[in-house]
């Protein structure tokens, strides 16, 4: 398990990757965000995107989805916020993607001696090497302290 301590600013995690299908997209839209670009596959080709993309939220779940590997044998008590979430590119079906994270600052917690805050700068990058979210958020992690 790694603690507060263990952790470094700047050390670079990678993800696995991870193939989004045509039918998940829809699938997810259709439950989440049924807007017709994520949901039907002729309004996505005659939008200004030229095909079927997956909702900002389906991006968001991927990504918790591909870093959570990365970040479970970290003491995390919990999340505590996005500080920023850009969506810089369109996932489209058959897009591979993985994440990038790194640790970006971390502070010991005003309020609880036995714990630490660190922010984490995540990206969402496809088989081109196209940032599709950057996302920056906080988690809090415990010490051993």
């Amino acid at each position: 398990m790694r603690f507060y301590e263990d952790i470094e600013i700047g050390e670079e995690f990678q993800s696995e990757s991870y193939t989004v299908r045509e039918q998940e997209i829809i699938d997810f839209a259709l439950q989440f965000d049924p807007r017709a670009i994520h949901t039907d596959v002729q309004a996505g080709l005659e939008s200004e995107f030229g095909g079927l993309i997956a909702s900002g939220i389906h991006i968001m779940a991927l990504w918790r989805k591909l870093e959570f590997p990365i970040t479970e044998q970290t003491a995390t008590v919990c999340g505590l916020g996005c500080d920023e979430m850009r969506l810089e590119q369109p996932l489209y079906a058959n897009d591979t993607i993985y994440v990038e994270q790194q640790p970006m600052a971390k502070r010991r917690s005003k309020s609880l001696a036995d714990r630490g805050i660190v922010q984490y700068e995540s990206k969402v990058i496809n088989q081109d090497g196209r940032v599709i979210l950057l996302l920056k958020n906080s988690s809090l992690i415990e010490s051993r302290v």
